[in-house]
């Protein structure tokens, strides 16, 4: 029969394909295709896809992607044309289209294929990254205030910020930074600290000149650039001159970055430094508190922040851990934005009461329309309950507010991307389904760079 014939032509053409002879693989595949009856559309879409894998090896690229379309037009759900037209579309630089038929194959294989997963995650990232540099590229420095005077309250002991209570004791090297830090013009303190550290009589100066690389160092982390935070924190520690004071305090801040870039082995060494030089100083078990909040341990956290407030008699100068004391008594303060996002992240982390959180991120916009931080979360939340357009939706004012770090935008990019992948291919395939994707979303929530979103994975 036509078809027994046709199936001997793609035999011999698989032979001459083993044999690494794709122009003669090729030329069977084609006889196979001439003869085959039109109503055998497995087996004719079969020949379709073996002629693109002769044509893939000849890196025929154009040929490989009209052979698989024709492969799919037969069969819809033929997995190898959908992975075969995927890798080349990725190789050709078409990335959405080969993330939508990455994302279809892996529906199909019910999301049970790993290798398709991470295959999956490999193209998100490449689009988030184009996304994410060009967007980088062009952005303009901006602080967010609400997040500096958080900051600013989490350091109640900051050698730096402190000064601002005692303004005569100011030293005269360091009235502008900290004029500039009072004013709340927090994108002009890294160049006033900077034209300081540079200037020739510099090293003359007394010791609190390290202060100024403190100071320089705290903007340098609050807007992402961690790795020249780092590098003054270092130079800090390494001095002879260094004050108790600041070493603690630089410790603290270090061991924030560390537990930001997931170096958390890192990030405890610095907090048990810190306490080997004053087991009394109360920030310190503030911040470990947090990190022990983001790792789930709970009982180590409420015995740090404990400890914390024993040593801290000032009532509300660590209000900013116990969020609820803080919320009530500053219910519509623009600045307490960040506390109902803290205070949602704690609601997940405890009961995974989806509701509660929902409203605590609500109402941080509520107060603060430009916090991106709770579009983040809350983009994030509809993603893993399948509120595609809204998710969508909440990446996108995520976007057109400020990112404070590289990571942060491929992270957020990548998470749309699989938004508007997901959205697109439910409409396109007309049918229901409910695969879990939280192995494609997890990768990126490990990517941001605030740590306490892993709580939503």
């Amino acid at each position: 029969t036509p078809l027994q014939r046709a199936q001997k032509y793609k035999n011999e053409g698989n032979v001459c394909f083993k044999m690494k002879k794709y122009k003669e693989a090729i030329a069977q595949y084609n006889k196979a295709i001439e003869i085959c009856p039109k109503e055998n559309k497995d087996e004719f879409a079969i020949f379709y896809q073996n002629r693109a894998a002769a044509y893939e090896q000849l890196k025929k690229y154009s040929s490989v992607k009209a052979d698989c379309t024709k492969a799919l037009e037969l069969n819809p759900r033929y997995i190898k044309a959908l992975l075969r037209r995927a890798r080349v579309l990725e190789q050709t630089g078409d990335l959405e289209a080969a993330l939508k038929d990455i994302h279809i194959a892996c529906i199909h294989e019910r999301f049970s294929n790993f290798i398709s997963i991470l295959k999956e995650q490999t193209i998100l990232e490449k689009i988030g990254r184009q996304h994410a540099e060009e967007n980088w590229r062009n952005r303009k420095l901006y602080i967010y205030k609400p997040l500096v005077k958080t900051y600013i309250v989490s350091f109640s002991k900051d050698p730096v910020f402190s000064k601002l209570q005692c303004p005569e004791n100011i030293s005269e090297f360091l009235k502008k930074p900290l004029k500039a830090l009072k004013n709340e013009e927090y994108s002009d303190i890294i160049s006033l600290c900077t034209e300081i550290i540079e200037s020739p009589e510099f090293d003359t100066l007394p010791s609190t000149k390290l202060e100024v690389l403190l100071l320089r160092a705290t903007f340098y982390a609050l807007l992402g650039e961690q790795d020249s935070a780092i590098q003054d924190f270092d130079c800090i520690l390494n001095s002879e001159y260094v004050s108790d004071d600041v070493k603690i305090n630089v410790l603290i801040k270090r061991a924030d970055l560390n537990h930001l870039k997931k170096n958390l082995g890192m990030a405890f060494m610095d907090i048990e430094l810190a306490i080997s030089i004053n087991p009394h100083y109360s920030d310190i078990y503030c911040h470990r508190g947090l990190f022990y909040i983001s790792c789930g341990k709970l009982k180590e956290a409420k015995c740090d922040f404990e400890k914390a407030m024993m040593i801290e008699t000032r009532q509300y100068q660590k209000a900013h851990i116990y969020f609820t004391k803080i919320i009530k008594k500053y219910p519509e303060d623009i600045y307490i934005a960040p506390m109902y996002q803290q205070r949602a992240i704690l609601q997940l982390n405890w009961d995974h009461n989806f509701g509660k959180a929902k409203k605590y991120f609500n109402k941080a916009i509520e107060l603060d329309k430009n916090f991106s931080g709770s579009y983040e979360a809350l983009g994030i939340l509809e993603l893993k309950r399948g509120n595609m357009g809204e998710a969508v939706r909440l990446f996108d004012k995520c976007l057109v507010l400020y990112c404070h770090t590289f990571k942060k935008l491929l992270s957020i990019y990548s998470l749309r991307e699989l938004a508007k992948v997901e959205l697109n291919v439910k409409n396109q395939l007309g049918f229901t389904y409910n695969y879990n994707l939280n192995l494609l979303i997890c990768k990126y929530l490990e990517e941001t760079e605030d740590f306490s979103m892993c709580v939503l994975s």
